[in-house]
């Protein structure tokens, strides 16, 4: 599975750690050149559209029910440039550390 769908016990365990302050989530995606509705053939749209285009429709629906539960949207871009040039990359843990004197 080239992506991670969580569940909803892993979504109960993730709010029961009482973590304080902001939670930002960060999504990097590659959509499909053309959407694939073969799960739900009912949001089908008439004509094909890209994968690009059924996620915006997607955060069309969904951003009010993000800022209904005190959630915002800070940024949504592409990146063009660095994705043609990239063909593979990995995400690397990041902590802060005490810069030596």
């Amino acid at each position: 599975m080239p992506y991670i769908e969580p569940s909803q016990r892993a979504g109960m365990r993730f709010m029961q750690r009482g973590i304080k302050g902001s939670i930002v989530m960060l999504n990097l995606l590659r959509f499909r050149d053309v959407a694939d509705y073969i799960a739900n053939p009912e949001l089908t749209p008439e004509n094909p559209i890209s994968g690009a285009e059924a996620f915006n429709r997607y955060i069309e629906y969904t951003l009010p029910f993000l800022r209904e539960s005190g959630g915002h949207q800070d940024y949504l871009a592409g990146i063009g440039h660095r994705t043609a040039a990239i063909e593979d990359s990995r995400l690397l843990p990041m902590a802060d550390l005490p810069i030596p004197n």
